[in-house]
């Protein structure tokens, strides 16, 4: 019974530059610290085993101790790693979908609503953007031509990028506030 998930990323990695900057910045404290750890934890047994030697005592425990402590100081490293990979593809995919979708209202596309996955960032951003695109199509500027109307086949045909699960699924009404040009804003 190997059902895919829906929601799921086809790819670990969205954007390579964005995610390694995100994952060493998370990462780079806590390994630090499990570094020390590890340094810590094999000089003190170091000097337990020599005096352990110098007293001519067995510490048959000691050996089987360190060996634990170690895999646990490796088990955590690899815990914060992956955490903060995952942490990176809910801000590195949202951002890639968000600027794919500035590029079609670029080429005067205003045809679609961004759709984020549950659990991503940048919802807020994508709600004003949705916003926006709503204000587009019912305010066009004078001789531009916007494509209103969603093509049926190339919306059919999704590569792995476009796959999202919908996490807004209505866009609040705009409401118009002096000031602002006629630029909608949400309360």
């Amino acid at each position: 019974m190997s059902q895919s998930l829906p929601n799921r990323r086809k790819r670990l990695v969205v954007n390579k530059p964005v995610q390694r900057r995100i994952i060493v910045g998370v990462t780079i404290i806590p390994m630090v610290a499990l570094v020390g750890a590890t340094i810590s934890v094999a000089v003190l047994t170091g000097r337990v085993l020599d005096e352990a030697r110098t007293a001519e005592q067995s510490l048959p425990t000691l050996g089987p101790l360190f060996v634990s402590l170690f895999l646990f100081i490796v088990a955590a490293g690899a815990t914060v790693v992956i955490s903060a990979l995952r942490y990176s593809n809910r801000i590195a995919g949202p951002m890639y979908r968000l600027c794919k979708s500035m590029r079609e209202i670029r080429e005067g596309d205003v045809s679609f609503t961004v759709k984020l996955r549950k659990g991503d960032e940048l919802t807020e951003i994508a709600d004003e953007l949705n916003a926006m695109i709503s204000w587009i199509r019912e305010h066009p500027p004078e001789g531009v031509d916007l494509k209103l109307v969603p093509d049926p086949i190339a919306n059919d045909v999704a590569t792995e990028e476009d796959e999202v699960a919908p996490s807004v699924d209505d866009v609040p009404s705009a409401i118009t506030t002096p000031g602002r040009e006629g630029m909608p804003t949400k309360h």
